[in-house]
């Protein structure tokens, strides 16, 4: 099998960059000619398949220079609609203090009963996944 899959290695990676390069074509004539092919349509139908444009989801950036914390400091008083202050568990913190130190064979600070006691236990699952070689 293995020998197999490194025979085709070189074909399967050919087709691959043919496959990239031809859909990047045909994402710069998608582009050119949106208006006249698509219409108003985010898509178009052809006999093997569809092409469409789709929108990504809304997200707020910053922009060229700015940071999160200029941007709180700018906000002030008057921006407190769109401040968030919001106290959470701090996650990290408790699974850091609810290991032992291997290093100098120290107990957790929090062990599984202390962490019973607020409602909480550690939890660590195993998955299992097939990946495919680009």
């Amino acid at each position: 099998m293995k020998a197999e899959q490194d025979a085709r290695a070189p074909v399967i990676t050919t087709l691959t960059a043919e496959i990239h390069l031809q859909a990047t074509a045909l994402g710069v004539w998608a582009k050119e000619n949106r208006r006249v092919e698509f219409g108003e349509s985010q898509s178009l139908q052809l006999p093997d398949g569809t092409l469409s444009f789709k929108w990504g989801k809304r997200s707020v950036e910053l922009l060229s220079g700015w940071d999160w914390v200029k941007v709180l400091k700018k906000m002030g008083a008057r921006w407190t609609a769109h401040i968030r202050i919001k106290r959470e568990v701090d996650l990290r913190q408790i699974l850091i203090d609810s290991q032992p130190n291997p290093k100098t064979g120290k107990k957790p600070l929090l062990t599984p009963e202390k962490l019973r006691s607020i409602g909480l236990r550690i939890e660590q699952t195993e998955s299992f996944e097939v990946c495919v070689a680009p």
